[in-house]
């Protein structure tokens, strides 16, 4: 049963690259500038004409204030998000990073990444995490960035201390919607491993959130990402597994539900024994869905089904597809124990 789940785990992350696509974020719309064509009415004295206009420039330059405060304001609030990320690098790079921080050179990169200690001082750490928010890395391809970022969450996680921000920054940079949609994912993967390793409550609880939000992305994978997360929590979290069984059941259901999310919604029904997505399981198996889709239904009947299920099991071993056999015959072995 363990291989099968990894099989389809690994269905569902391919499932969820081909998937996943790059957004734009479109341009904030800016204010109308103030007009002053306020003008003072022509049968006023000299005195009064006088007065009228200072008012009328006291009023326009009151309005301007109120607008320039207002950006400031907007400024101001971008920068505490954008200040917990240490960003731009300092231009003097310790020369244990200096390899990891260049441009290009992928396997270079990456080898960098995995000879990284585990005692890294407080400034390795924050050139650390700049990279993590980098964006605009042209030198290489998004998905090679991607692997080089999720290699070195990997790092920071093995210090024998956690490092302070980890989980804030991995959490502002799931909401950076200017972050491509996979990094964004793989942040909420790395939430949902960095859990247990928090002591403060605070901090766990907000992390919580954070995932239950991320399960409303249901047009991405990012949902049976956050799922996951969930689901491995749900002792150590008390999230309960009603809640979570419950949101998987709504997931597999849903059609309109990003095909990787409806996938992990699955199997994770099948491991909370959450029964009452057997039906929508049996009528995938024969349905014109995706062959990762398929095999997702049929390892959940293989799991909940009973005997009835044997028949429709059986005539799929025997199919052309090699990895609907394979699936059907991991079923078929689980249901006859």
């Amino acid at each position: 049963m363990k291989k099968t789940m990894v099989i389809l785990f690994l269905i569902a992350v391919l499932a969820a690259a081909v998937f996943l696509c790059q957004k734009s974020v479109k341009p904030q719309s800016k204010p109308a500038p103030i007009q002053n064509n306020t003008k003072p009415p022509a049968n006023l004295t000299p005195k009064q004409r006088a007065t009228t206009t200072n008012a009328t420039l006291a009023k326009v330059i009151i309005q301007k204030k109120t607008v320039e405060n207002s950006k400031t304001l907007q400024k101001k609030q971008i920068s505490r998000i954008k200040i917990s990320l240490p960003v731009p690098l300092p231009s003097t790079i310790p020369g244990s990073l200096s390899i990891l921080l260049s441009n290009g050179h992928f396997f270079k990169r990456l080898k960098a990444v995995r000879q990284l200690g585990r005692n890294l001082t407080n400034k390795e750490i924050s050139l650390l995490y700049a990279l993590m928010d980098k964006k605009d890395d042209v030198s290489l391809p998004a998905d090679k960035m991607n692997t080089i970022k999720n290699d070195v969450v990997n790092a920071l996680m093995e210090q024998h201390k956690l490092p302070t921000d980890l989980t804030h920054n991995l959490i502002v940079m799931y909401k950076d919607r200017e972050h491509n949609d996979v990094w964004r994912d793989y942040c909420i993967q790395h939430l949902g491993t960095i859990y247990q390793k928090l002591g403060d409550q605070k901090e766990k609880t907000k992390l919580m959130d954070v995932l239950w939000q991320a399960t409303e992305e249901t047009n991405l994978s990012i949902a049976g990402t956050a799922l996951i997360s969930l689901q491995r929590n749900i002792d150590a979290s008390g999230s309960g597994r009603e809640r979570v069984a419950a949101k998987a059941l709504t997931f597999a259901e849903d059609s309109s539900c990003a095909e990787p999310a409806r996938i992990t919604a699955l199997q994770i029904c099948a491991e909370l024994s959450e029964n009452k997505v057997l039906d929508t399981a049996r009528s995938l198996i024969n349905a014109e869905a995706s062959i990762p889709l398929r095999m997702s239904a049929i390892a959940a009947v293989g799991t909940l089904g009973d005997a009835t299920d044997l028949p429709m099991l059986e005539i799929h071993a025997i199919s052309s597809d090699i990895r609907l056999i394979t699936a059907a015959k991991s079923a078929l072995k689980r249901l006859r124990q």
